[in-house]
């Protein structure tokens, strides 16, 4: 993306110089395939917990997924893992990922974390531009 954005500085003028709102939906894309990736990777750790999780195996106390968790019936862990697969065929938008896979797997911790990273420095940023524009 760096790159992309200096090369438009960068473009003398007797060429078409690449669109800056080209960049930024790009960038827009990649955050969201960012979050997407980091869900799909959430959804298969969930599964493969639940299917490592010998049937008649004595909980630990410091076991942070205990059995009756929401992913430890197989259930939900094939939900989960059909849930990853929809993840590999195309990109979400934002509210599908949100509405159909943190909401239902409760992956708040990574959402959280995610929106954090990407959005939020988006925030401060216009917040910024619009405080010294005025």
């Amino acid at each position: 993306m760096l790159q992309a954005k200096s090369a438009s500085i960068a473009a003398d003028s007797s060429r078409n110089p690449i669109d800056s709102s080209t960049v930024d939906l790009l960038e827009g894309k990649l955050a969201v395939l960012r979050f997407q990736m980091q869900i799909k990777q959430e959804l298969e750790l969930m599964v493969a917990r639940v299917e490592n999780t010998p049937p008649s195996s004595s909980e630990s106390p410091s076991d942070p997924f205990p059995r009756d968790n929401i992913l430890a019936d197989a259930e939900t862990a094939k939900a989960a893992k059909d849930k990853a697969k929809e993840l590999s065929l195309n990109l979400k938008s934002i509210t599908q990922l949100y509405n159909d896979y943190a909401v239902p797997f409760n992956l708040w911790e990574v959402w959280f974390c995610l929106f954090h990273e990407n959005f939020l420095g988006l925030v401060f940023v216009n917040l910024i531009c619009f405080v010294t524009s005025q």
